[in-house]
């Protein structure tokens, strides 16, 4: 069996995720599933998803909506907290120096977002 928590598993939270990871094999051991000790990580996300022994994975909505759902059950959101941020929105923030002037996302030139 594999696990994957590809969604935003970059180098620097890498700590963060093996945490959360270990406590989330730890639920399913206690429920008697056999999950592994560490995430797949060398296995792209797309072959991830349609692997026969995929125990848990994560992918963004536009993926599942694609054609995953067809193949996948649909466990859970993460909530992260955002505040007035409602529960399955995303929000994203801008943060530019005190004195950038403007105050429209068009007055800074080019903006990129989520890699």
């Amino acid at each position: 069996m594999i696990a994957s928590m590809p969604m935003y598993d970059w180098p620097e939270v890498r700590p963060a995720t093996d945490s959360l990871w270990t406590h989330i094999a730890s639920v399913f051991r206690d429920h008697g599933i056999d999950a592994p000790h560490m995430l797949t990580r060398d296995i792209p996300p797309p072959v991830v998803w349609n692997r026969d022994d995929l125990l848990i994975s994560q992918t963004c909505g536009l993926p599942f909506r694609q054609g995953l759902h067809r193949r996948l059950t649909l466990v859970g959101t993460p909530n992260h907290s955002l505040g007035d941020t409602p529960a399955g929105h995303y929000r994203s923030v801008i943060v530019v120096a005190a004195d950038a002037g403007g105050e429209r996302p068009e007055d800074f030139g080019t903006l990129a977002l989520n890699g």
